[in-house]
């Protein structure tokens, strides 16, 4: 899928149409990598479609960087998508002579065999120069690509709920209860002339080639999972339309999610009787307002600091926050908390891949910036009335700027300790093995004394090494 606010309209590919393709341009790339010090450099070839064929059907006309996420729920940005990037024939010997220009490839193949997680291509970058790590932003199995900001989709509020949650149109598919990667696509269809249950646009384009929409079913996965409800009732949920219309809701009946226009843009529900365009979410519960007096707590330091919070409005920069772990482990003690994370690390095992298990000990994020004067409460931020950005002192996590709600959905901590482990107890780093039921918790190593985790599925989006500060930008 092609997606985000840079896109006039969103492109939906199954996997046959991703087999029909004309893979016609074969390229060679230098690709250099330096992940956790381990140096290489290749050249790879790469077999597939320019990626500027898929921005042009998109309509992205002026996206300065795109956002890629792969099946293994890797993620990678890539910035300066005009820039001029190159193909170095010499990486190896390091010489920078006869270069050429690459542009980004959707590739299907790799040195002429099917890529990993064929259909779904890498997305190859050139050099912009020769000590450039553009291995870093190859995504293996690319299932989404989003230009710009996400495309928001629908919300679940509601005291049923740890936190609000705010959907984007690139996750509508994860959705299905048959995991992310089997992905059953619903026609919700339309005959001509049956419009009773469509808005008039909608209807008119039925009247000329009637209405084909694809979309997923709702399961207990969704409610359970996803929203941790549970145990799941059958009463107190409510489907919200954008006029502040409800209709109520069974979660364990047949309930789906389908796109309502062309553009792939938004999305529509429907419980088996009724459809309701104009979706804007689910109201699970009530909705409290919490009437909690506003606290605001700034670090004493103005001008440098081991972690910083910078904030954006209109553009312009009104404030930075310059911590130090001593004043946060002095001043901040209230906050302090312990949170467990199991991802997916594909250098795990010799390069074979392995799960690991972490415990960060340090401060919420959402804690911090709720005691910031620029953020008035915790559902300014549930409600992604902001985006944030992590920037890392090595530079190799710098992120496109994420939805506000992920802070809190993904539990997101400076952590300034952590026990690392992972089954066998053998593993580069590890602390302890995961039989060993007593946390080992030792100080975080490396040009920062923090890193920053979260509760996403794979290595890169799930932890932040070297992290020296966040960009938050007030919407």
């Amino acid at each position: 899928m092609v997606s985000g606010s840079a896109a006039s309209k969103n492109l939906l590919f199954t996997g046959d149409e991703l087999e029909a393709l004309p893979k016609n341009e074969k390229q060679l790339f230098s690709v250099y990598d330096d992940h956790e010090q381990k140096e290489s450099r290749h050249i790879e070839e790469g077999t597939g479609v320019p990626l500027s064929d898929f921005l042009e059907q998109a309509g992205v006309v002026d996206a300065d960087e795109v956002k890629l996420r792969s099946v293994d729920g890797f993620e990678s940005v890539v910035s300066e998508l005009h820039s001029r990037r190159y193909y170095f024939p010499g990486l190896v010997e390091g010489d920078e002579t006869g270069r050429e220009v690459r542009e980004p490839l959707v590739s299907f193949y790799k040195n002429g065999k099917k890529a990993k997680f064929y259909p779904h291509p890498t997305i190859m970058f050139g050099q912009q120069g020769l000590e450039d790590k553009n291995k870093d932003f190859f995504a293996k199995g690319a299932r989404y690509l989003q230009a710009g900001n996400r495309d928001r989709a629908f919300w679940v509020k509601g005291d049923r709920l740890a936190c609000s949650r705010y959907f984007g149109v690139d996750q509508v598919f994860a959705l299905n209860e048959e995991g992310e990667d089997a992905v059953p696509l619903l026609e919700i269809t339309a005959a001509k002339g049956d419009s009773g249950c469509l808005t008039p646009e909608t209807a008119a384009s039925v009247a000329e080639e009637g209405y084909v929409a694809p979309g997923v079913r709702l399961g207990r996965c969704f409610w359970e999972k996803e929203l941790g409800i549970s145990p799941l009732p059958e009463t107190g949920f409510f489907v919200v339309s954008g006029s502040g219309d409800e209709i109520p809701l069974n979660p364990k009946a047949e309930n789906y999610l389908f796109f309502t226009g062309k553009d792939l843009k938004t999305v529509g529900f429907y419980d088996g009787e009724q459809i309701v365009e104009d979706f804007a979410g689910v109201r699970a519960g009530e909705i409290l307002t919490a009437d909690v007096p506003k606290e605001i707590r700034v670090p004493s330091e103005k001008t440098e600091g081991e972690f910083y919070i910078r904030v954006i409005q209109n553009e312009k920069e009104t404030a930075c926050y310059y911590y130090s772990l001593e004043e946060l482990q002095r001043e901040y003690a209230d906050l302090l908390t312990e949170e467990e994370y199991l991802y997916y690390n594909h250098n795990m095992n010799q390069g074979k891949g392995g799960m690991r298990r972490v415990t960060g000990r340090g401060f919420p994020v959402t804690g911090l910036l709720n005691l910031l004067p620029e953020i008035p409460n915790p559902e300014f931020i549930e409600s992604g009335a902001l985006l944030f950005q992590v920037f890392t002192n090595d530079a190799y996590k710098e992120k496109l700027a994420a939805d506000g709600n992920e802070l809190g959905v993904y539990r997101f901590i400076l952590a300034y300790e952590q026990d690392q482990r992972t089954e066998t107890g053998m593993e580069k780093g590890d602390t302890s093995a995961w039989a060993d039921e007593e946390l080992h918790f030792v100080p975080i190593r490396g040009n920062t004394p923090f890193r920053i985790y979260c509760g996403k599925s794979s290595a890169n989006p799930a932890v932040y090494k070297n992290v020296e500060g966040m960009k938050v930008i007030l919407l």
